[in-house]
Parts: C-alpha cells; structure tokens; sequence
C-alpha cells in the first residue's frame, strides 16, 4: 500500500499540473494545439528554474527534503517561486498583455503563491492537493461538466497518499484543497471577466 501512496503522490506532483494547465488554457482560448505547445515550452522553461532553484537549495541545506517537510522552509521556497513568477507573468504581459489565458494563468500562479505565503504561517497546506485541486476545477471549467465527473477522484487520492505516507495531516489536506480550490474559482471568475467582460 505504501508503494501505491508513492507512486500515486509521484505520479500527480504539482509539477504535472503546472505543466498541463498553461496548455490546456492557451488551447482552449486559440484552439491551436501548436500555440498551446509554444507556450508550454514558455511555462516549462521557467518551472526548470524552479526545480534547479531547489536542488541548489537542497545542495546547501535550504530545504531538507523534497517534500519540504518543515513548514519553515516552505517560506523560503515560496519566495523562490514567487520571483519566479513574478518574471513568467512579467514576459506573458509583455508579450501578450494581461486579456490573454495564459497572463491570467500566470497571476493566479502568483496570487496563489502570497496565499500560500500568508496561509504558511498557520499550517502547511499540502501543495500535492492544492494544484491537484485547482487543475480539476480549472479543467472542469475549460471543458464541461461531465470532466469534473472524470477527474474528480484526482483530489481524495491525492489527499490519502499525502496522508497515508505522514506528510500530511488530514487538516492540512482539507486546507490544501480549500485554497486551491478558492485561488482556482477567483481566478477563472477574474478570468471570465477580462476576456469576456462579464463574471
């Protein structure tokens, strides 16, 4: 069982979120799958600085694990992760100004990363269910109804591999699911909003 917990806490890691959700938004704003390719080399480029950030981190003993454990060290990864998007959000605006899915993506990346600074101080929200939560409301949104029906699993999942291998408290996953969830909603309402003119 806790090979399985391994593999499922391997297999849906924020990194495969990160990735999809960029694609998936660009896609389904241009319906080119080449457009949605070149911006997911784009997002790609700046997660490979995000990894290398916290391999040099662990290097030198920033950050003691990769699951990082200490809800101390989060803060210090968050900062990392915060300037980093802060720059991918930058260069999406310039390039394509802010009335464009992937710019909106990006300042729902950075707006959850200040939450999670903020909600850091009162408990280590699980990131594993907070992404995992926010990829199955935002591919939801993008495609219709029936896919929460096919992706939902995805969370409690997640949520019980967290906690079956100790890294997480039941609380830490609900509040993990909370504010993905939340992040996701304000996010894609914001979203709605910009390109569409309406909530």
């Amino acid at each position: 069982m806790k090979l399985f917990a391994q593999f499922v806490s391997f297999l849906f890691h924020p990194i495969l979120f990160l990735l999809l959700t960029p694609f998936l938004a660009v896609y389904k704003h241009t319906y080119s799958g080449i457009a949605a390719l070149k911006w997911e080399v784009f997002t790609a480029l700046f997660i490979f600085f995000g990894i290398i950030a916290f391999v040099i981190g662990r290097w030198f003993g920033i950050f003691s694990d990769f699951d990082l454990s200490k809800r101390e060290e989060r803060g210090k990864f968050y900062g990392i992760s915060g300037l980093i998007g802060a720059t991918y959000l930058a260069i999406a605006l310039s390039f394509k100004g802010l009335v464009f899915p992937l710019s909106i993506v990006a300042l729902g990346i950075l707006l959850g990363i200040v939450v999670l600074i903020i909600a850091n101080r009162f408990v280590k929200a699980s990131i594993h269910v907070a992404l995992a939560s926010a990829f199955v409301i935002g591919v939801s949104y993008s495609l219709n109804a029936i896919t929460l029906l096919s992706v939902a699993w995805i969370v409690p999942l997640v949520a019980w591999a967290r906690v079956y291998l100790g890294r997480h408290t039941i609380q830490e996953v609900i509040s993990g699911g909370i504010l993905g969830t939340a992040i996701t909603a304000f996010t894609l309402l914001l979203g709605r909003h910009l390109l569409t003119g309406r909530l």
